[in-house]
């Protein structure tokens, strides 16, 4: 994308490793889904389920059964 941060998206505690369920929106309920990373420009998420035109972090967040407790931080990349 050249802008932009990757971030991480994860439970609290990252040794359950489970988001719980995600909701794409395509349909269907994914229930294996054991971490995830996508791409952030301001306010808005970038990944497969968003597509190339993104979505704001509120709206992106919905696909997730336990938006509420799941952690985003930025992916500390190695140098």
């Amino acid at each position: 994308m050249g802008e932009g941060e990757i971030i991480h998206i994860a439970p609290p505690d990252e040794a359950m490793q489970w988001l719980g369920e995600v909701y794409p929106p395509g349909g269907g309920v994914v229930t294996q889904w054991n971490y995830h990373r996508a791409v952030r420009v301001g306010d808005r998420i970038f990944d497969r389920m968003t597509g190339p035109n993104g979505l704001p972090q509120d709206e992106y967040l919905q696909f997730f059964k336990e938006k509420d407790i799941l952690v985003i931080r930025p992916l500390e990349l190695e140098t």
